[in-house]
């Protein structure tokens, strides 16, 4: 999506929450392209709970209730026999209950998502839903926001919408923008997986397909990176064609193959070990990309320094400091998931002159820190300078 996109959306929630009259959106495109995931972080943006459900499960009980029965006394004269009628009354549907819940707390953004694939004799149930925020006797709460998203191809399911639950919701047709996804959510991502992405994003989305080989969207790259936490370095070397073939192309599959063995080729580990200063003048322009994943084997104080040592020496490599630069950013702004290593807390502590607070280095001795905040730090002032040209 592009920043037109998200204001759209940004505003449609906030008129939704003033309870102007304006039809909820329905964000569509095609499979994988981060629409479920884009409104997750539009709600975490906007201090937001989110309630999803998934269209395709939702049955007649999720949206209309239980039944029950009561006596209903005041029809008593109207029964036959003189005996106490029974009334049915419905239990509140468990979708609305949910937003409800969620919504005690903080404003909410109900997300129904995969909104074609939702049963035809279930539709129905949208017309009020979406025009009237409810569904059967109970309403959502005022601080409520419907959203939906669909994918909008043959491929994937899609049948068309009834016309009249169409005209109660505006469509948003979106592409997939890479740079906002990747900004937003890819850099957090398995570095072998960014770093890939970020020097051949061509194999990030391919043509959807609906036989048995996979094809590569932002959701599939997600899940691989997610599996690879499980393996160790040198099983995803011998098996990262295998493992991303089960989602991907076999041609992205190869791909990611060819970079893994290339990053394995340079070895992070030893490179550091080393102290090796890297000219990245002498390489290829690809490789300042690739070399600002060494932040992940920043890990002691003195690695801290080497890092320093590495920037400075590509100094005039603005490419390289500023990606090095943006990995710290992610890290730094990601910490509560995956805390810093103490060489990446002094890189990031020198960088934004914070005190060299012993209680941050449980691993290395009170002196060992007055020591290293105590030696001047060469280009200090430039590397803020790419902070701001990159970053901001």
């Amino acid at each position: 999506m592009n920043n037109n996109e998200i204001t759209i959306i940004k505003a449609n929630i906030q008129a939704q929450l003033d309870r102007a009259s304006v039809a909820p959106i329905c964000i569509a495109g095609v499979p994988g392209t981060g629409k479920s995931t884009t409104i997750e972080l539009l709600a975490n943006d906007l201090d937001m709970n989110i309630v999803t459900e998934s269209a395709p499960c939702l049955t007649h009980e999720i949206l209309s209730g239980l039944p029950d029965t009561v006596d209903a006394s005041n029809y008593q004269a109207n029964s036959i026999d003189g005996s106490i009628p029974k009334a049915t009354v419905w239990s509140i549907p468990e979708m609305v209950a949910k937003a409800i819940r969620a919504a005690k707390e903080k404003s909410t953004v109900l997300l129904i998502d995969d909104f074609h694939m939702v049963s035809p004799h279930l539709q129905a149930y949208f017309y009020g839903l979406l025009l009237e925020r409810r569904l059967g006797n109970y309403k959502l709460s005022d601080n409520i926001a419907i959203i939906l998203t669909m994918n909008d191809s043959e491929s994937a399911g899609f049948n068309g919408i009834n016309s009249a639950v169409r005209n109660r919701m505006s469509i948003l047709k979106v592409e997939f923008n890479f740079d906002y996804w990747l900004e937003s959510y890819g850099n957090r991502l398995h570095y072998m997986v960014s770093s890939f992405l970020k020097t051949k994003p061509q194999y990030c989305m391919e043509d959807e397909t609906t036989g048995i080989v996979g094809y590569a969207t932002a959701r599939a790259w997600t899940a691989i990176a997610n599996e690879l936490k499980y393996y160790s370095d040198d099983f995803i070397l011998a098996q990262a064609s295998i493992i991303a073939g089960m989602q991907v192309s076999q041609e992205a599959a190869r791909a990611f193959q060819t970079h893994v063995n290339y990053i394995a080729a340079i070895d992070f580990s030893k490179v550091v070990a080393s102290r090796e200063l890297v000219d990245l003048s002498k390489k290829d322009p690809l490789d300042s990309i690739i070399y600002s994943y060494i932040t992940n084997f920043i890990n002691t104080v003195d690695d801290g320094f080497y890092l320093f040592e590495l920037m400075n020496t590509n100094i005039n490599q603005s490419a390289f400091v500023g990606f090095i630069l943006g990995e710290l950013y992610v890290k730094y702004t990601n910490q509560d998931s995956a805390p810093l290593s103490e060489g990446l807390t002094f890189v990031i502590d020198r960088l934004l002159s914070n005190p060299g607070l012993p209680s941050n280095y449980p691993n290395t001795s009170k002196k060992k820190i007055e020591e290293s905040f105590n030696t001047p730090i060469d280009n200090l002032d430039i590397y803020m300078e790419k902070a701001s040209e990159y970053l901001l």
